[in-house]
């Protein structure tokens, strides 16, 4: 071959390397440069199954050029403790793909307590999505847990009882069905007697951890009322219980829906906690956005298919949801207090609370973003 030959051959090799690296498509995920945010397949509102494409609202535009490095995600394994609706929240933030938006790579995994707390004290998992309560007991008794977000404030359980009672006032002497001493059930339900003018002598308690048992129980003539969480308030209005009161009116604080890790991740990982943050503050305003998706995939994880339950448990965890889900110092101060460890009352709540990186995505107007 003559030697022009084969520079003309070399030349044309790179014009159409350069042609096709010129059309190819761009990376599947980028950096916006003006927000530091990840864009990508699960941000334009793709889900892990293909499906409905307006199920995450869409990002503007990347500006990032063609080729340009995409920054790794940070991979978190977090556990949820049940299978119900208020914890299927953190499951929404995964199938909508706002882990993924704001940088986060999220293993889901259900464990219950107390091996949920147990592996996130041995680096099985990076955050629990639980109670405040076990939190708290696993810190008293020498852990680095802490609390880093809780969506709700409040506890949000009702009092069901026979048609014969109509009022609070016609629980003394009654038998309750609760859960069993040490859990959030019972321990709240000791809290509000006194609101009600009574003490734990004028009721007697039954503990059944079933809220299926306790309902039945009641019918049965085995107790006279019960609490119940939500949904299971509707299996026991169907049930023919009558309603009595709801506990969230009472301003009782206690923390639930929590997103807890260990000081030890808080600072090593400060950019894997901020994506977590704002992927469960996002999903909460996609879910008030987009009712019907997200009654379906609500449906889905519980495997519920009856419609009444999961919309129930739906409008209750949006009702009293915090738009900036803070911990409470009072809530964790409450449950200081029902904790028979030596000294726990007397104990400081910010020993249990971490929220700076809440504060500062609070502060830089994040969450007012969110807002449509």
């Amino acid at each position: 071959m003559h030697p022009s030959c084969g520079r003309q051959l070399a030349l044309l090799a790179t014009v159409c390397a350069l042609v096709l690296l010129a059309c190819a498509p761009s990376p599947a995920g980028s950096v916006d440069p003006a927000t530091g945010e990840r864009r990508n397949a699960a941000s334009r509102g793709d889900t892990a199954s293909g499906g409905a494409t307006d199920q995450a609202p869409a990002p503007a535009a990347s500006t990032a050029a063609p080729g340009a490095a995409v920054a790794p995600l940070h991979k978190v394994r977090i556990a949820y403790v049940a299978q119900t609706t208020n914890m299927g929240v953190i499951d929404l933030a995964r199938q909508t793909g706002m882990f993924e938006r704001y940088g986060v790579d999220a293993e889901l995994m259900m464990i219950r307590n107390p091996l949920s707390v147990a592996a996130l004290l041995n680096g099985e998992v990076d955050f629990n999505f639980t109670g405040a309560h076990p939190i708290i007991t696993a810190n008293l008794e020498g852990a680095d847990t802490v609390l880093v977000a809780c969506g709700l404030s409040t506890p949000t359980w009702h009092i069901f009882g026979s048609p014969s009672l109509a009022s609070t006032q016609d629980l003394k002497g009654a038998r309750v069905a609760t859960g069993r001493r040490g859990s959030d059930l019972y321990s709240v339900f000791q809290l509000a007697l006194p609101r009600w003018g009574l003490s734990a002598e004028d009721v007697t308690t039954i503990q059944i951890d079933s809220e299926t048992q306790r309902v039945v129980a009641v019918q049965n003539d085995a107790a006279d009322a019960t609490v119940t969480s939500v949904p299971a308030n509707i299996l026991a209005l169907r049930a023919g219980l009558r309603p009595i009161t709801s506990m969230a009116e009472l301003g009782i604080h206690w923390p639930a829906s929590c997103l807890a890790t260990t000081r030890r991740f808080v600072a090593e990982q400060p950019r894997a906690l901020k994506g977590v943050l704002q992927g469960y503050m996002a999903v909460i305003q996609w879910m008030r956005e987009h009712r019907e998706q997200a009654l379906e995939m609500l449906a889905r994880f519980t495997e519920s298919t009856d419609r009444a339950l999961v919309e129930e448990a739906y409008e209750t965890t949006m009702k009293y949801q915090q738009a900036v889900p803070y911990p409470s110092p009072e809530g964790v101060q409450t449950i200081l207090g029902t904790l028979a460890a030596e000294n726990a009352s007397a104990l400081s709540p910010e020993r249990f609370i971490e929220d700076r990186a809440l504060r500062e995505l609070d502060a830089s107007g994040f969450v007012r973003s969110l807002a449509p």
